[in-house]
């Protein structure tokens, strides 16, 4: 265009991408980006990819070595990976609200399916104010819902009401929740949005129960559980306080979803709870069940 006496006149050079890992992307507490605003090459596996990132344009990738400051939303209205992809952007990093993200997308690269990392487990305290988290696949274990609001919103909590975080559906689940729903796990990408972290559940998988059961039969105990996709195996542990894992047991080889305490119940002097813990590509807890009584009449 025309300005003055100036005729299309070049700017300076664009400079080249550098390429980063996510780490150094995101690893800056409190703080925008040391690389706000640069040309950056990064790249990861997709955690959450655009079919279920209703809400972000765009999808969420992270480093197969998971952990903090390794996971980081990618803005981009063009491509389109599934979750478990190997993906290469280049594009620039921008602040959207106090959300680190990669914006400005030109040049991509799909290698197919790459690592997953595993969820980094959490708290529901620590997701409330925990940066790090940002972008991030995590877990939280034994999860209650205490308050609905409104707008797909939940708070939630691990433990005492005080140590809540948000929930937000901007991801495609459909399953229905009510305050005092409890889970064993939710599974999540962790986004930022309107000053708060919330936990991002992708898909109904991301809900898990184990759904474990006691029952007694002659002077046995007969535990059973539900399957979980992605468990190599199951870990029984018992234990005389609900509120400890105890001792181990021993462990079972997925798909079994059994176990027999044989002559558990002889000793009319305790009361046993159990608890079984889910290994693979995402280790999850159940929650206890058993508190048989000295007459050993019923299974709680």
């Amino acid at each position: 265009g025309v300005y003055g006496s100036a005729y299309n006149t070049p700017g300076a050079a664009n400079p080249a991408p550098t390429e980063y890992s996510i780490y150094d992307i995101q690893n800056v507490p409190k703080s925008d980006s040391p690389h706000l605003s640069e040309h950056v090459i990064v790249g990861g596996i997709v955690t959450a990819d655009p079919v279920e990132c209703t809400y972000n344009p765009g999808y969420y990738i992270e480093m197969s070595s998971g952990g903090q400051w390794s996971g980081v939303l990618v803005y981009d209205l063009f491509y389109e990976p599934t979750r478990g992809d190997s993906v290469k952007v280049t594009g620039t990093v921008t602040e959207e609200y106090g959300r680190t993200q990669i914006s400005y997308v030109i040049d991509y690269s799909n290698f197919g399916a790459g690592t997953m990392p595993a969820p980094y487990a959490t708290t529901t305290s620590n997701l409330y104010s925990d940066e790090s988290l940002e972008g991030v696949l995590v877990m939280v274990n034994q999860v209650t819902v205490v308050d609905s609001l409104g707008y797909g919103e939940y708070m939630i909590t691990d433990g005492a009401v005080a140590d809540t975080c948000m929930l937000d559906d901007i991801c495609g689940y459909s399953t229905v929740l009510h305050e005092g729903d409890a889970f064993d796990a939710i599974l999540g990408v962790v986004d930022y949005s309107f000053g708060s972290f919330k936990l991002q559940p992708r898909d109904d998988d991301d809900f898990v129960n184990l759904g474990l059961t006691a029952t007694k039969s002659a002077g046995d105990i007969h535990l059973q559980w539900a399957s979980l996709s992605g468990a190599t195996s199951y870990v029984v542990f018992r234990s005389t306080d609900p509120t400890v894992a105890g001792d181990s047991l021993g462990e079972v080889t997925a798909p079994t979803v059994t176990y027999l305490d044989a002559g558990a119940a002889g000793n009319t002097g305790t009361n046993y709870f159990y608890a079984v813990q889910a290994r693979g590509d995402k280790v999850v807890d159940s929650g206890a069940v058993g508190e048989f009584d000295k007459a050993l009449a019923n299974v709680k």
